[in-house]
């Protein structure tokens, strides 16, 4: 079944709006699990605008918006369709997520020859230097 994601504002304190996004039928909550309908972008708006620059922010907000909100219209309800293109940034992203550390360590762990003092001190370096975190696209 197909889920409609509609972009929502709903009236908040100091005369603004918070942009959420409404999910219908219900779907899971990505940390929890349980079913939800909302999912609050952190994005505001004024009420009324009070200048020029104001109205043009408001119009740039709200495209954003509608660009997150397609996003994930498109996420939820073509989760196996992707076009060539969209499968590259997936691989890049996924490629990009994953441990350099721990890879550097993998190589510095083969190296048993002469070498391999000079291979673990400059993980050594590597892990002082990271604090021990360090992504590829990083």
């Amino acid at each position: 079944m197909a889920v409609k994601v509609t972009l929502r504002k709903k009236k908040i304190t100091k005369e603004r709006y918070s942009l959420y996004l409404d999910f219908y039928p219900a779907i899971p909550h990505p940390v929890t699990g349980d079913a939800t309908r909302r999912e609050f972008l952190k994005m505001y708006i004024p009420q009324s605008p009070k200048s020029k620059n104001e109205e043009q922010a408001i119009a740039d907000t709200l495209s954003i918006a509608e660009n997150i909100r397609s996003k994930r219209e498109n996420q939820l309800n073509k989760p196996e369709i992707y076009t060539e293109f969209e499968k590259r940034q997936l691989e890049i992203k996924a490629k990009g997520e994953q441990d350099f550390i721990q890879y550097f360590t993998k190589l510095a762990e083969k190296r048993k020859s002469s070498n391999h003092d000079n291979w673990m001190s400059a993980l050594k370096y590597l892990i002082s230097f990271t604090g021990g975190v360090l992504k590829f696209k990083d």
